[in-house]
């Protein structure tokens, strides 16, 4: 076991590593601080679990040791796939992490005949994404003008990243790496990528007769476009990634609703101008738009969340439940 606790927000993690004669597993125990005492909440033991615990998509544990090396070549054993830039940045070495996925860049493209071209998927309005087709990486310019109906300026553009990089990003966010400078050969660009850039990220990129130089760019994994799989996975997959994302923003409405309600049940005896704003959330909470998680939403899922809610808000459930689904 590495002797150091990880931490991360609230939680704290045990890493380490279980031998059965000349076979490893990884080890992963999620600890929680009850009123008892502290707990094993969960453990994990196999090499994808304990990996999308470092995943890029997690902001950065907290972890005191001495030599940040060995301890970035122990975890490479547990997770012989991840990047060691990656390992390093998840420990929140961001530099040395940096310096990795820059030399893993190089390395990739002392061997490659390919060609950096725009990534696949809709166009970006305030990005502009390329990356090489067997390369899992994709660098990010912010454009000079953003299309409409975005008004936001380059300065927030990256204050919202440095947000993202700085805060708790629960697993619904990629990590990205902020890169000053780079120069690549021209030949590595395709016409249409030179074109782009030179029409859109002029702010960005100087374009010459032998070289590019990159002056601010960010470096992110690179994930399919949720259109594109849908359209190209099996229908079995597809079904799957529609049924969870579906999910997911019933499960985030709900958890919206059940909110709001307790901060307004308190208010149930109150004046009436305050009971006055209970109704106008109340309206807010019962409408289609807020019900309908997704066009397949059916009548009974509305009714009963708009009942959930209503509990809250200390009205009668028979009548909300009376409420047609379309109905505002």
């Amino acid at each position: 076991m590495i002797k150091p606790a990880f931490y991360r927000g609230m939680g704290a993690y045990l890493v380490g590593r279980l031998f059965s004669g000349s076979h490893s597993i990884p080890l992963a125990l999620a600890l929680i601080h009850t009123p008892e005492g502290v707990v094993i909440d969960s453990a994990l033991l196999d090499e994808d679990s304990v990996s999308i615990l470092f995943s890029f998509a997690h902001s950065y544990f907290h972890v005191e040791v001495e030599r940040p090396y060995d301890l970035v070549h122990f975890l490479k054993t547990m997770m012989p796939r991840k990047r060691t830039g990656e390992l390093y940045i998840s420990l929140g070495y961001h530099k040395h992490g940096k310096t990795e996925l820059y030399r893993d860049l190089l390395d990739h493209l002392a061997y490659t005949q390919e060609r950096f071209e725009i990534a696949r998927g809709q166009r970006g309005m305030v990005m502009l994404v390329f990356t090489m087709p067997s390369y899992d990486i994709v660098l990010k310019l912010i454009k000079d003008h953003f299309n409409y109906p975005k008004d936001s300026t380059r300065k927030e553009v990256m204050a919202k990243y440095d947000l993202v990089y700085r805060q708790d990003r629960a697993g619904r966010l990629v990590d990205a790496q902020s890169f000053e400078y780079l120069e690549f050969s021209r030949d590595l660009f395709s016409e249409e990528l030179l074109e782009a850039l030179q029409r859109d990220c002029s702010q960005s990129v100087c374009i010459g007769e032998d070289t590019v130089v990159l002056a601010h760019a960010y470096f992110q994994r690179r994930v399919i476009p949720l259109d594109i799989f849908v359209r190209e996975a099996r229908e079995a997959a597809a079904c799957a990634a529609r049924s969870t994302r579906a999910s997911r923003c019933s499960a985030t409405q709900a958890m919206t609703a059940s909110r709001i309600a307790s901060l307004v049940g308190k208010w149930r005896n109150s004046a009436p101008c305050v009971r006055f704003m209970r109704f106008a959330i109340a309206a807010v909470v019962m409408s289609p738009g807020f019900c309908s998680a997704v066009s397949s939403t059916t009548a009974s899922m509305v009714t009963a969340r708009r009942c959930s809610a209503g509990k809250f808000l200390g009205f009668d459930s028979t009548c909300i439940a009376n409420i047609p689904k379309d109905s505002n």
